[in-house]
Parts: C-alpha cells; structure tokens; sequence
C-alpha cells in the first residue's frame, strides 16, 4: 500500500476482530504512519423490524394472475377477429340484397313509362297484322334496315334510310345512296329477299343531287292489296 501510494493518506485505521491482537499483529499495526483503533468484532443483529418480504404463496398466485391476464388477452383479440370477419360476411352478403333492393325500386319508379311504351309496342303490332301477321311494323323497319347495318348479307355500303312510313296499304321508305349502283343493289335487295316476298316494289328513277348522291324512293304494296286495286280499276271503264 505504500509503495503504491495509498497508506499515507489514511488517517485512521480501525481493525475489528473477535479477539485479542497477537503480538506481531500489534508490531505490524505499530509500524504503520497512521493512528490504528483494535476493536471488538461486534456479531451482527437483526433489525427489529419485521422484513416486508411476500410469501412465496403470493407470488405463486401473482403469477398465475398474470398468466390468466395474457390468456383473456388473446381470447379478446381472437373475438375481435371473428367479430370483424362477421361484419365483413354480412356486408358481403348484404351489398346485393342491397343493390336489388335499389334496382327494384328504381324499376317500380318507372313501371308507368314501361306500360306506355308497352301499350305502344303492343298498337304497333296490331297495326302490322293487319298487313302480315307474322311481321309488325318494327320487324319491317329492322329487315329494310338490315343490309344498310350488318355484314351477313353482304353490306350495301353507302345506301341509308332517311324516311319510313308504313300503314296497312303500303310501306314507303325514302334515302340516299352514294351513286346510282349502290341504291340498284339496294332495290334488287328488296325485291329478293324472302322476309319482305309479301310485298311487291316498284321504284322511279332515282334523282342526282348536287353532291353526287343519288336520292330514292321505294314502295311496298302487299300483293293482295295491289291485285284488288288493279281489279278495280280494270273493271272501272266497263261501269255504266
């Protein structure tokens, strides 16, 4: 200690033991620079405090305690799971009833127009029976309009309708053609074609407009219905 420097700053040195020094304890104590105090070794005692120390039952309970917080924790987060999946069935299931309830509303809004335009469709019909019984007056508007529309027959391209009337004595269509071939196609169309046969057409020439289109006119007369005009107007001269 007093080589490495640490026995001259004592200022007292106090040696307890349980009994009397020996002597060359006392030498060895003598020859130090600092005061040096023998005293008694004193045995220890307890406080007279009782210790705040739990018993181990407690811990053992506290422990089971938190065990059983962990456990309600995870069945707390497994219902909040199956509760969001629940809400997320029933949404699921609930978002067509939904949209059918809506679209069944909306339905039930326009039920008036829908019975106009079926009445409609309905005096249109028995306005072609008179004629043919098995084509109302839309079914001819879509075979007039067919070659001018699809590819199957084969387009008559450039040839469209600007005007249809029909009535139970005749179907009357007016358009342009973009020359004078396309609109002969178009009446050649008419004449040939198996839905229109209960009609025979008869034409004028078509007349050239300043554009170069070709305007035209087409009329149907039910054969029947010609027939009887013809007769009629054959038997006329021989009238008194």
């Amino acid at each position: 200690m007093d080589a490495e420097g640490t026995l001259g700053p004592l200022s007292l040195l106090v040696l307890r033991d349980e009994g009397e020094a020996s002597v060359g304890t006392r030498e060895f104590l003598g020859c130090l620079p600092c005061p040096v105090r023998a005293e008694p070794r004193v045995a220890p005692r307890l406080p007279s405090d009782p210790w705040n120390l739990e018993p181990t039952v407690l811990i053992d309970r506290r422990l089971v305690k938190a065990q059983q917080g962990e456990r309600k924790k995870i069945v707390r987060m497994g219902v909040a799971i199956y509760a969001v999946l629940c809400i997320a069935a029933s949404a699921y299931i609930s978002t067509p009833l939904v949209r059918r309830y809506l679209i069944e509303r909306e339905l039930a809004g326009i039920v008036g127009e829908s019975e106009k335009i079926r009445q409609a469709a309905l005096s249109w019909r028995e306005a072609g029976a008179l004629v043919n019984p098995k084509m109302n007056a839309l079914e001819l508007l879509w075979q007039v309009s067919r070659p001018l529309i699809e590819k199957d027959p084969a387009e008559i391209d450039g040839v469209r309708l600007t005007s249809f009337d029909y009535n139970s004595k005749r179907l009357l269509l007016q358009g342009e053609g973009k020359d004078l071939e396309q609109t002969e196609k178009y009446f050649e169309w008419l004449k040939k074609e198996p839905m229109l046969a209960a009609y025979e057409w008869k034409h004028p020439q078509p007349s050239l407009l300043p554009n170069g289109n070709a305007r035209f006119q087409a009329e149907g007369i039910p054969a029947g219905t010609q027939v009887a005009e013809e007769g009629g107007t054959d038997a006329s001269p021989d009238t008194p």
